[in-house]
């Protein structure tokens, strides 16, 4: 469910980035060149890639796949498209990447000051562990001098 949404995400923002794209390539006889071969490198690629997935499940291999090939104008628009989703799935990579770096970051300061935390904690068992031999050496010294001065007084 949440690669559909994200799937319908990216389509509808790629809509306008490829609309700016295209209107872009209309004006540029070299951008227009570039989305027209990226557009038709794209149609071979997926046409081989349909012919294969009908093979394997007919078991059939014919010569070669039928290409249908693309006008300029659909060229221009294909390619424009296929440059503005990947204009978008770049910025949501680098959204996921920079959203996985801080909380990295945030990880670490709660790793460091969980390990300070334990630190503390050792420091005041050592402290509370020296605190008793003292307590304890006290109590045996006053039990001693009771038991020294009852035996004087002959008890």
């Amino acid at each position: 469910m949440a690669l559909k949404v994200a799937h319908w995400f990216i389509e509808k923002a790629a809509e306008p980035i490829s609309n700016v794209v295209e209107r872009v390539a209309q004006r540029s006889p070299a951008f227009q060149d570039m989305c027209r071969r990226l557009a038709r490198s794209y149609n071979v690629q997926s046409a081989q890639s349909a012919h294969r997935r009908q093979s394997i499940f007919e078991d059939v291999m014919s010569e070669s796949p039928t290409i249908t090939p693309l006008t300029d104008k659909q060229a221009s628009k294909i390619g424009a498209e296929i440059l503005g989703e990947g204009i978008v799935w770049s910025i949501g990579l680098a959204v996921l990447m920079h959203s996985s770096y801080i909380e990295s970051r945030h990880e670490h300061a709660q790793q460091a000051r969980l390990r300070d935390i334990e630190l503390h904690i050792v420091q005041l068992q050592h402290t509370v562990e020296a605190l008793e031999s003292v307590r304890s050496h006290q109590s045996l010294s006053r039990y001693d001098s009771t038991r020294i001065s009852t035996a004087r007084a002959g008890v």
